[in-house]
């Protein structure tokens, strides 16, 4: 048994291991790694535990903790990620997990890692090895997703009845849609997001810089596909997503709010699911959101996976004076309900 812990400019080792491991997305390469890490994230590290024939490849961002000086902690990357395994025949995955996550939390706290937050990915379902070996693994919401495997027809007739009448008065309006991987109206696209993030009063983190659409374009130009929806030379909505083996992932989406009556985001979506099935994908995931969100892609199918968040804490006692003095400095009272994680990057209302 050993390990190493990779960064991006170990491009050809973390491929090499990839390319062993069956399971695996768009997330869990060096170039989705490389984005946020360009971003300011944190600083991207693969974490490669082998024995013997089995191999577990864990990628994630490491962040420094000013108020704790040579202290960090861990996140992966915004989209489903986590770790992906290559078991041998004779062992139980279960097994292999639990000797990975031990001799993660040895490194972790030979690290002065504080604590680590993980987003599983609902259709490798790779949370439930780690039920048991971190602290919390907790539902996080239930996601749509879309099984291009039945065919367009059968698909179609899975969408909510209203939205086959969206779809014809979109095509009656003269809605179309345009795909594209490199050339597309970038611009356009940032500022109906920005417009939209307005709209929401969204000021955190996903109020993406167009910084972060450009490491988009420059760092996996082949894994991302641009969508847009027209009305003659009009763009009405755009969406990015994400290209893995067989997944395709609803990623970023933006829409002009004075032209929702033409149904540009139905319209999008359907045409996108009908390219995907062309092109090979098995899955079309729609994610999940807030409760307006979630109908609106349920519309598209009943269809769901569990997605999971992990949290664990290595350092139980720096965790807690950190959260502590943080919270007092925002003049709040730190409480066991608290639903924030880690609780020291906690976030409050300014005035």
């Amino acid at each position: 048994m050993h390990y190493r812990v990779l960064s991006t400019s170990d491009e050809t080792a973390w491929h090499r291991y990839l390319d062993s491991i069956p399971h695996k997305t768009l997330v869990h390469y060096p170039c989705y790694a490389r984005i946020y890490e360009r971003y300011g994230d944190g600083a991207a590290e693969c974490f490669v535990y082998e024995d013997g024939d089995s191999l577990v490849l864990y990628p994630y961002l490491r962040r420094l903790v000013p108020e704790a000086a040579s202290c960090s902690d861990i996140i992966t990357p915004y989209g489903y990620g986590g770790f992906i395994y290559r078991c041998e025949p004779n062992r139980f995955p279960k097994n292999l997990i639990a000797d990975f996550r031990q001799a993660f939390e040895e490194y972790a706290c030979s690290t002065r890692t504080i604590s680590e937050f993980v987003r599983f990915h609902p259709l490798l379902a790779n949370h439930e090895h780690c039920i048991g070996l971190m602290d919390h693994v907790k539902l996080s919401s239930n996601n749509i997703f879309l099984d291009l495997r039945v065919g367009k027809n059968a698909l179609f007739q899975g969408y909510r009845r209203s939205y086959k009448t969206c779809l014809r008065k979109a095509e009656n309006s003269g809605v179309t849609v345009d795909f594209a991987s490199h050339d597309w109206p970038l611009d356009a696209f940032f500022n109906m997001y920005h417009i939209n993030m307005e709209d929401k009063k969204q000021t955190g983190y996903f109020n993406f810089r167009r910084s972060f659409l450009d490491g988009l374009a420059e760092e996996i130009p082949n894994n991302l596909l641009s969508v847009v929806a027209r009305c003659g030379s009009e763009i009405l909505s755009g969406a990015l997503f994400l290209q893995s083996e067989r997944f395709l992932d609803y990623f970023l989406a933006a829409s002009d709010l004075s032209n929702l009556k033409l149904y540009p985001n139905h319209f999008l979506i359907h045409k996108t699911a009908d390219w995907a099935i062309d092109n090979g994908f098995e899955f079309l995931q729609l994610g999940g959101g807030h409760e307006s969100l979630l109908f609106f892609k349920h519309g598209f199918g009943n269809d769901y996976r569990p997605y999971y968040i992990g949290t664990h804490v290595f350092d139980s006692d720096t965790y807690k004076s950190l959260s502590v003095a943080h919270w007092l400095r925002n003049d709040q009272q730190l409480t066991s309900d608290n639903a924030y994680f880690p609780a020291y990057r906690a976030e409050f209302p300014t005035d």
